[in-house]
């Protein structure tokens, strides 16, 4: 089924122990169709307090079935007082920066797209991953997270009247 076009939707996280339920978060892609059954796309989180992160996605799709990988930009961390970069997570956790730039951990995405391929539904993932802070001699590991994600297809705007 064919996902090119825009869409918008939602990601939520699931419950994580000892931390406060964290508000779904809104998305944008915009997809591009790449050859047998994979795309590319760009994807967009409204993180909120002005913090958009740009993240790029390479996926497949088998009839209703879709996969993608997502890459944000920037590594950046959600809690209670909501996201912020990892760098600063450290500073104010652990009272040291990164010594160097660390990615940012892809996100897995799996789902499914609806009979009319106007909106598609599922489940993500971050598999576990630490940072190394030779400093302190010591390693911060982050979880395996969870969540779900809906998004809905945004209609082409129709021309304006007199324009073909």
């Amino acid at each position: 089924m064919e996902v090119a076009g825009n869409w918008r939707g939602e990601y939520s996280y699931d419950p994580i122990e000892g931390v406060p339920s964290i508000p779904a978060i809104a998305f944008s892609m915009s997809i591009e169709r790449s050859w047998l059954g994979s795309f590319a796309g760009v994807a967009i989180d409204d993180l909120g307090q002005g913090l958009p992160n740009h993240a790029l996605i390479q996926g497949r799709t088998n009839r209703k079935i879709v996969r993608f990988r997502k890459t944000p930009e920037a590594f950046l961390t959600l809690g209670p007082a909501g996201a912020r970069p990892a760098s600063q997570f450290l500073q104010e956790e652990l009272g040291t920066n990164l010594e160097r730039g660390y990615p940012p951990p892809h996100i897995l995405y799996q789902g499914q797209l609806d009979l009319a391929g106007e909106r598609m539904s599922g489940t993500w993932v971050i598999l576990p991953y630490r940072i190394i802070l030779r400093a302190l001699r010591k390693a911060v590991e982050f979880h395996e997270t969870t969540g779900t994600w809906w998004a809905a297809r945004i209609p082409k705007e129709p021309p304006p009247e007199g324009v073909a």
